[in-house]
């Protein structure tokens, strides 16, 4: 995925289905197709701020998660602040 939205449900609930799909994703056996080089996902997660949000700050939001997940050792999720 690049982008995932899920509507109508709560942070925490959010943060639970992408940590699934994160988790699924590196237990998967990926040998046959990509040899030793471990797959991974990592995922920035942030909430809609109804009333408060441009979509270019939601997305912002977004993007700054999905780095700091990276910076953080990759294979993780991020819930932006």
């Amino acid at each position: 995925f690049r982008s995932l939205v899920l509507v109508g449900v709560e942070n925490d609930e959010a943060l639970e289905a992408v940590e699934r799909i994160r988790s699924l994703v590196s237990n998967l056996d990926w040998r046959s197709i990509v040899g030793d080089t471990p797959v991974t996902v990592s995922v920035g997660v942030a909430s809609w701020r109804r009333g408060e949000d441009s979509l270019e700050a939601f997305l912002a939001r977004a993007d700054q998660a999905l780095y700091g997940a990276k910076h953080g050792g990759r294979n993780r999720t991020v819930f932006a602040e």
